[in-house]
């Protein structure tokens, strides 16, 4: 639908319907917005020019409101104008008067709209990218920006928010970019071979400082067969590789340029890689002294040290045991419903620091941890250790 503004002239006046703008959009950074309705959903206003979206609905009742139409008579300049033609020159324009209840007094209000990270994830999962069980002839179909934004209805640029901060895979075809999610059985081949690299290049042994990009996805290269080898294998080394990356981009890099080239990898993250590996080989509980010293051992670098605070998300400890078994966060549903159910079958009373990394991805700006954490769970305050503690449990459950 064509947005009509008040500087657009319209003889059907009495047709037209109100749009009330937020305080935070002005007249001019609605033109050129869309509104996308589609079957079963509510209609959207997509303001691209400043990468917000709106949910619009139908207000009846208001205050009185006078609608004035734009004066049609050029205004005078500032320097021409008095007091006396400010205060006392009456011009005659047309005017509705908009009574609550009655005809013509409803109008179009406007709510900011969140990324759902969830129902992002969700399109994504439509496309995954699995070198080894798709057919070598088979074209992969991913998401393009355009068509996501408009099937979750929002701008582009919150997809691209939403994108960057799930890790997104990306991949080109025919210069369009398309994105959807790597399969595991590639990303943990893909890593063995990114964890091998830094354990036996020594100028990769300081990988937390910097290393070279270009060299270290080369020197990955060499070292997968060429029967393993399949189209795209060094763009998804290179998505890899960026899961590992660190967050933090301020640090100095070892005296080393920021030419682009250079990267520093997550020590945590590249931890967390080398414990899955483990349990996947032990499918028992690991003793913690036992899983301590497997891991050490398989750490590539020199001087990175592992700890149980590593394991947040990808393993719980069984307290009446003293041993970990796996549970990964990635393993459990992207809709949001399903993987609070996932983690109350688990277990059902979580204290925040448990629960905080199986839920951290699904969290923005517009939609804090606390927020999701009222839409799908209850408190209770039990004691543990001897202190009272905040647990989370399953809304189904009576406090």
């Amino acid at each position: 639908s064509d947005l009509l503004s008040s500087n657009k002239k319209r003889e059907d006046e009495k047709s037209l319907v109100l749009m009330q703008l937020p305080s935070s959009l002005t007249v001019n950074d609605v033109q050129g917005a869309r509104m996308i309705a589609t079957h079963n959903q509510q209609a959207s206003l997509v303001v691209e020019r400043k990468g917000m979206s709106f949910d619009i609905s139908r207000v009846e009742t208001s205050n009185a409101y006078i609608c004035v139409s734009p004066n049609q008579q050029q205004e005078q300049p500032a320097a021409k104008r008095t007091k006396s033609n400010d205060s006392k020159t009456l011009v005659s324009v047309h005017a509705r008067l908009l009574q609550p209840g009655g005809s013509g007094a409803s109008f179009l209000e406007l709510k900011p709209k969140c990324l759902s990270i969830s129902h992002l994830q969700e399109k994504l999962s439509e496309c995954v990218f699995d070198p080894y069980n798709n057919a070598a002839d088979k074209q992969w179909t991913g998401k393009t920006l355009n068509s996501l934004a408009e099937s979750l209805q929002v701008s582009q640029k919150q997809v691209m928010t939403g994108l960057q901060r799930m890790q997104a895979l990306c991949l080109h075809e025919n210069g369009v970019a398309l994105y959807g999610l790597l399969s595991q059985e590639a990303l943990q081949e893909a890593t063995s071979y990114i964890i091998a690299t830094l354990t036996e290049c020594e100028e990769f042994a300081h990988y937390t400082r910097g290393i070279s990009k270009k060299e270290c996805i080369h020197q990955v290269m060499t070292r997968v067969p060429t029967e393993e080898r399949y189209p795209h294998l060094r763009d998804v080394i290179c998505h890899t590789l960026a899961t590992l990356e660190s967050n933090d981009s301020n640090d100095n890099v070892d005296d080393m340029e920021r030419d682009g080239d250079i990267i520093r990898l997550d020590v945590t993250k590249v931890a967390k890689s080398v414990v899955q590996r483990l349990f996947c080989q032990q499918t028992e509980p690991w003793d913690e002294h036992d899983l301590l010293s497997a891991w050490q051992r398989e750490m590539p670098g020199v001087e990175y040290q592992v700890s149980v605070a590593m394991l947040s998300g990808v393993a719980l400890l069984d307290s009446s045991t003293g041993k970990w078994s796996y549970f990964s966060e990635t393993d459990l549903s992207t809709n949001l419903v399903t993987r609070f159910e996932m983690l109350f079958q688990k277990r059902p009373k979580w204290t925040l620091q448990e629960l905080q990394p199986y839920v951290q991805r699904f969290t923005m700006e517009e939609l804090s941890e606390a927020d999701l954490l009222l839409q799908h769970t209850s408190i209770i305050t039990q004691e543990v250790d001897g202190k009272p503690t905040k647990l989370y449990v399953s809304k189904s459950i009576k406090k």
